[in-house]
């Protein structure tokens, strides 16, 4: 079951300790990418988050339920 792309924005910024504009940024670049995509892919998507909050990002998304 796939959950609507409005949710989905609500429930994974309700898991981020902080709604900085960095994890909005990737939120927004994870919400565009169709298919699998790396962590590396992101972070040189977006040279102006740090590495370390790229993959703190995404481990979050990961094991959000």
């Amino acid at each position: 079951m796939t959950v609507p792309k409005a949710q989905f924005v609500q429930q994974a910024e309700a898991l981020f300790q902080r709604r900085t504009s960095a994890r909005r940024k990737l939120l927004a670049l994870v919400l565009s990418k169709e298919g699998h995509f790396s962590a590396e892919e992101v972070s040189r998507e977006t040279p102006e988050v740090g590495r370390a909050t790229v993959y703190r990002t995404l481990a979050q998304l990961t094991n959000a339920r």
